[in-house]
Parts: C-alpha cells; sequence; structure tokens
C-alpha cells in the first residue's frame, strides 16, 4: 500500500533553500524494520501575497544518472505569472534541494510526498509479473485455437452450463 501525504514549503528571503530527502527507514528504532521507498511529486508553485516586484526564479538541485545537476523549474513575477502548475515534476529517493535563485519571495511549492515499504513493492511486482505470465499463457493458448482474442474465448468457455455437452 502505498502512503500519501500533503507536501508543501515555502522559500523566502534571498537565497532561500529547502531540502527533501524522502528516503527514511519505517521505524529508526527498530532494527528490524524495512526501507520505505518515497516519492515527492511536486504539482504547483505560486507566488505569495505579500511578493516583491522582482522576479523570482526556483532551481532544483538533484541527482541525474550519473552526475549532479542545477535546472530552474519556474520563474515567477507579480503582475505577469503569480502562480504556475508543475505538472507532476517528480523526484525519487535523491536529495532534492529547492533554492531560491533570483527574487525574495515568498514562492510556495505545493505537492505530494508517496511512500511505500520496500517488501509490499517487492510484492505488488512479483504480483504483476505473475499476471503477465497468466495473459501471456491465455494469449499463446488462445493462437493455438485461432482465435484472436483470449478473453473472448474465456468468456465463452465460462458460459457453458452443467447440461452442455462437449
Amino acid at each position: 500500500m502505498v502512503d500519501e501525504f500533503f507536501y508543501g514549503f515555502t522559500l523566502k528571503g534571498e537565497k532561500a533553500e529547502h531540502q527533501w530527502t524522502g528516503h527514511k527507514t519505517a521505524d529508526d528504532e527498530d532494527e528490524h524494520a524495512g526501507e520505505v521507498s518515497s516519492k515527492l511529486i511536486l504539482k504547483r508553485a505560486l507566488l505569495g501575497p505579500d511578493a516583491g516586484t522582482e522576479q523570482c526564479v526556483v532551481e532544483v538541485e538533484t541527482m541525474s544518472m550519473s552526475e549532479m545537476v542545477k535546472v530552474p523549474v519556474c520563474v515567477l513575477k507579480v503582475g505577469e505569472e503569480r502562480q504556475v502548475n508543475l505538472g507532476e515534476l517528480e523526484f525519487f529517493d535523491a536529495p532534492v534541494t529547492f533554492r531560491l535563485t533570483h527574487g525574495k519571495g515568498p514562492v510556495h511549492i505545493l505537492g505530494q510526498h508517496l511512500q511505500q515499504d520496500e517488501e509490499e513493492q517487492m510484492v505488488d511486482m512479483e504480483e504483476f509479473a505473475d499476471d503477465d505470465e497468466e495473459d501471456s499463457e491465455n494469449e499463446i493458448h488462445a493462437e493455438d485455437n485461432g482465435d484472436e482474442n483470449p478473453k473472448k474465448k474465456m468468456k465463452l468457455s465460462k458460459k457453458k452450463g452443467k447440461g452442455d455437452k462437449k
């Protein structure tokens, strides 16, 4: 099961920073606690009502496949853009640093923090793999019988009653 939490923070002041660490153990006191997989999904950035007239640029610093990257994710300015939809900008388990590189804000960032126990995630993946194997077997049987639609064949075979012969 995936646990979903609201996540939000505010960048206010010159060179303001916020760091999302994401990855934590389920219970630090329990030696047998499993690891927790985390994902941050950012949805919206908006200027606070007391923002000045200067441009506010929010930059993200995180690890890509092989190196650290720094990229701006939004530019906001009173009178032009007071809010921006970030789509579903996703970050997985790596530390992510958000910086206000220009302006003083405040800039509010809103999103979701998702967590899942890695043992549960493994079980979910195994069930998914089992479903794929069953679908593949049904497709193979359907091809052997010349039926193009395996689901149709399964439905037909289920409709036969007790009195049906064959």
